[in-house]
């Protein structure tokens, strides 16, 4: 259980410093890209593909973190119409139980996706770098994911046995 806090801790650290400076670099980036354009009139070839990359880690680093949190989308109608506690935990385990089997399926294909890009040497059109390096993120963000509704699957089955 150290050991999962320990990569949890990591983890919120380097969410913590990576966002704020990925999101300053790509507002900087696009600064550049459209005084270049719009004023200087140069191209900067395939520098427009940087930015696009850059927020693909981005959404799927907070992807890990929101999961974490909990916070993404649910829908809780029904939760509001049933009185019942313990129905009620019941479907929060079956929510949990989806999104924990979902997600390890899914991290599952990001690993042979990235995998097999990285096998066939797939690269950028514009910048020519190896495409595995963003699409990492794709599988980095997923597995925290799976972790984290993992977790959450496990303290549902705490919470029903109370």
């Amino acid at each position: 259980m150290k050991f999962l806090k320990k990569i949890d801790s990591f983890y919120d650290r380097a969410m913590h410093f990576i966002l704020p400076f990925l999101t300053i670099a790509i507002t900087a980036m696009i600064f550049v890209m459209v005084i270049c354009r719009y004023i200087l009139h140069m191209n900067l070839g395939g520098a427009e593909e940087l930015p696009t990359f850059l927020m693909i880690i981005c959404v799927w680093i907070a992807a890990g973190a929101a999961a974490r949190d909990g916070g993404h989308l649910k829908v809780t109608v029904l939760y509001s119409v049933i009185k019942s506690e313990t129905v009620k935990k019941v479907m929060e385990l079956i929510a949990h139980l989806l999104e924990a089997v979902v997600m390890w399926f899914y991290t599952y294909l990001a690993y042979e996706f990235v995998l097999k890009s990285y096998a066939k040497g797939q690269i950028s059109a514009g910048l020519q770098f190896p495409m595995w390096w963003p699409q990492s993120f794709l599988l980095i963000g997923s597995f925290f994911m799976a972790v984290y509704f993992t977790v959450h699957l496990i303290q549902s089955i705490g919470g029903l046995k109370k």
